[in-house]
């Protein structure tokens, strides 16, 4: 149908004219993308299990070997969720798999680039412990004063199942040992210091 009209139309013009529809086009699917990725950021988000949720205060069980493949796109789940909450809370750096509803033994990170802890062990507990104000992504309004070990060493399988050791102190040990507690049904209000250690994200 534009044949006719664009032979009549002068060669600039018909450039132009085409310009036009080609940046129209570009603009209809750049939009359509965009929407697409803000309700996909959405639903990452809807996916994490709020505080009062009765799957938080069950126990995970041990991923196998076999089933990493077909875990892998809740991993990603996983990964797009820690994305979403630094987008819209400004925190967060790890996610536990119950906290989207699937109970394996898995630790998803997104720090600097995307890693998961799969079936991590806590071998030993530094005698030394700290306070501070903890935050979750299940209850992302909240902020629970609590008591972590400062140094803790942990086993995990990465992603090609190979299994690594490592020691982690303050800020990184802090972190590993909340996202633990979820694996074991156990949320930072548990871990609470007393009924003054709550208050509310300003």
């Amino acid at each position: 149908m534009l044949k006719p009209i664009l032979a009549r139309i002068s060669q600039p013009a018909r450039y132009n004219l085409r310009n036009v529809l080609n940046t129209k086009a570009v603009s209809i699917i750049l939009g359509a993308a965009f929407v697409f990725l803000q309700k996909a950021l959405q639903m990452a988000i809807k996916d994490i299990l709020l505080l009062g949720n009765p799957e938080l205060y069950k126990t995970s069980i041990p991923v196998e070997e076999s089933e990493l493949e077909a875990l892998m796109p809740q991993i990603e789940r996983m990964w797009d969720s820690i994305l979403d909450i630094q987008k819209t809370y400004g925190f967060g750096r790890a996610i536990a798999a119950p906290q989207i509803g699937i109970r394996k033994r898995i630790i998803a990170l997104f720090i600097k680039q995307p890693e998961a802890m799969i079936n991590p062990k806590i071998l030993e507990k530094s005698a030394e412990m700290f306070e501070l104000w903890d935050d979750c992504m299940s209850f992302p309004n909240l902020l629970v004063k609590v008591r972590r070990h400062r140094n803790i060493r942990i086993s995990y399988f990465d992603l090609n199942w190979q299994l690594h050791e490592v020691f982690l102190e303050n800020e990184m040990s802090e972190l590993i040992q909340h996202e633990y507690d979820h694996l074991d049904g156990i949320l930072a209000t548990q871990r609470a210091i007393d009924s003054q250690s709550f208050r509310w994200k300003v």
